[in-house]
This record gives structure tokens, sequence and C-alpha cells, in this order.
């Protein structure tokens, strides 16, 4: 997918440019529908039945932590799909090795060296979820279950302000952000950073 990013009007935010020029609101509301089935669109719904799940995960040192990871890396593949149309997104939210070295492709094609964002998930793609304790059985999950669980929220929050602010300024055409609040700022964020390698190339 050729990126377009230049001739960028001075008196919009690149930000929303990049957004008009690159996303399309059908990849966004495929991303909703999938968010919608699998429970996970309403905030208080997904908090109750999957992110209270993925902690009590955690206390019982359960290997169905390695479900939290799955959930972050599920949402990580889909930023980069409404960014990129790549990966290609499907129904499932469970990942393979395949898909994360795909995900790997594409995050270092349009993500600068030094990007927050590029290292954060590259390590998440690389992150354990636990080794078992031949003696006791269960999951060592203590030295993984914050990264585990904290990139699950942070991939999800990302995804959620990337919408929303994606199909503000695709639906509307006066939608003009000052990015002072947390949603705006994260989707400037992440997409100045996708500016930045676009500027060095």
């Amino acid at each position: 997918m050729k990126l377009m990013v230049k001739n960028v009007n001075a008196n919009e935010s690149e930000t929303v440019e990049y957004i008009r020029r690159n996303i399309s609101l059908e990849r966004v509301q495929k991303v909703e529908g999938l968010l919608s089935r699998w429970h996970m669109l309403n905030l208080r719904e997904y908090f109750e039945r999957w992110l209270m799940e993925s902690v009590y995960r955690g206390h019982k040192r359960s290997y169905k932590i390695d479900y939290s990871k799955w959930r972050g890396l599920w949402f990580l593949h889909c930023i980069l799909y409404i960014l990129f149309g790549e990966p290609e997104l499907t129904e499932s939210w469970q990942s393979s090795e395949k898909l994360k070295e795909e995900m790997e492709r594409v995050l270092k094609k349009h993500f600068p060296k030094g990007s927050h964002f590029l290292e954060y998930s590259l390590k998440y793609l690389e992150a354990k979820t636990g080794d078992k304790d031949e003696r006791t059985g269960w999951i060592n999950v203590k030295p993984y279950v914050y990264p585990t669980i904290g990139g699950e929220i942070s991939f999800y929050c990302t995804l959620r302000a990337l919408m929303e602010i994606s199909e503000r300024a695709l639906k509307n055409k006066d939608y003009s952000p000052q990015f002072v609040n947390p949603k705006e700022g994260i989707a400037d964020c992440l997409i100045r950073e996708i500016l930045e390698n676009c500027n060095s190339i």
C-alpha cells in the first residue's frame, strides 16, 4: 500500500490529513464489527469479560494468561490493519508465528528506528507469558504477568483511540482536533511516528 503523505495543507493537522489520505472508513468499521462480535467493543463488557479474566489468570498462575497475550497481539494487528491495510485481518483473534512475522515486517516497514511504538511492539511480539514450574506444575507468571496484561491494555486503548479519531476525521470534513485530550493525543503520537519515517525516506 502506497502512503500518501505529501502536499499536506498547512492549515490542517498533519495527523488528520494522514488519516484522510491513508485510512479507510471500511477498515475501521471492519475492526469495529470484529470487536463487537468478540464482546470487546463495549468498554464495560471488555473490562468485566476479558480484562478481569486476565488478572484472575495472573493471580491463579494459569497457563491461560496466554489469552491476554493473544488479545494484545490481536489489538496490535488491528492497529496495523487500520493504519496500513496489512496484515490482512481475519475473524480469529488468536495469533500464529507466521502472523507475528508479518506484523514485525509491517512495523519495521512503516515506523522509524527509535520509534517508541516500534520498540514496544517488537518487545511484545517476543514477550513470554511464563515458564512451567516442574515442581508444582503451575505456570510461573510472576516475571511476565504485568508486561503481558500491560500490553493488552496499551494496545486496546491505542486501538480504540485510533478508531474514534479516524472515524471522526473521515466522517466530518470540519473535524479539526486540538489534540488536548488523551484519545486525540494517542492518535497524534502514533501517526507522527509514521510521518517521521515517511519524511526520512
